[in-house]
């Protein structure tokens, strides 16, 4: 069902909003239980929209290769085929030409053969090719409260391209808390309950210049 939220939430993860704008959506995370819910909401299910592109995407190219393979080897055995029946044609053509009599007189032999090598065309690789998709750090965002009784599960878009870290600061310090690597193709990073005291965090993907806050609570 589609609420006053909806358009903030949506144009907020497209990175459309003005910076005004974005300051205030994010202060309004902090005090709006109902945003925040529906935006929490949100991220899940844009994170299993791109898990599910992921897996078609690649069903997609498993098969595509599988065909592929299977369209080779048919075109493989087509050419041996070929080649076969003209090894025979050439030994039976010698064989007969040594066998038979002699020419009559004044009568001129001629025996040509030509040889045909079939020519496999080898397929191009596809390229990809489009507009490259904003990164945005999805959740948590804003300066959002989280439990230290729930896992913590940050969110981004799109998936990685390439292998990267988490990197979680403490705000207040400024100090490094946690960096782990990120494998290519992921979209969210699980933390395990109880991991952070309570306190108040950032967060980001290295290689990106976006960066989020965070709250850790009882």
């Amino acid at each position: 069902m589609k609420t006053d939220n909806t358009d903030r939430i949506e144009s907020y993860i497209d990175g459309s909003l003005t910076a005004n704008e974005k300051e205030r959506f994010e202060e309004d995370l902090k005090t709006d239980k109902l945003l925040a819910g529906e935006y929490a909401e949100r991220v899940r299910i844009a994170s299993a929209w791109q898990k599910a592109t992921i897996y078609a995407g690649t069903k997609k190219e498993v098969s595509d290769a599988i065909r592929n393979e299977r369209s080779t080897f048919k075109r493989r055995m087509a050419n041996y085929s070929i080649a076969a029946s003209f090894l025979i044609i050439a030994t039976l053509s010698v064989t007969l030409f040594f066998s038979r009599d002699a020419n009559p007189p004044g009568q001129v032999a001629t025996n040509k053969e030509e040889t045909i090598t079939p020519r496999i065309k080898i397929p191009e690789e596809k390229a990809s090719g489009g507009e490259i998709a904003k990164f945005v750090l999805l959740f948590p965002a804003g300066g959002i409260a989280c439990s230290r009784n729930d896992s913590l599960v940050f969110h981004w878009s799109p998936a990685l391209a390439d292998s990267s870290f988490i990197i979680i600061g403490n705000e207040k310090s400024k100090n490094l808390v946690y960096r782990e690597k990120l494998e290519p193709g992921k979209i969210s990073f699980k933390l395990d309950r109880h991991f952070l005291p309570v306190g108040e965090y950032n967060w980001q993907v290295e290689g990106f210049p976006e960066k989020q806050k965070f709250r850790v609570v009882d």
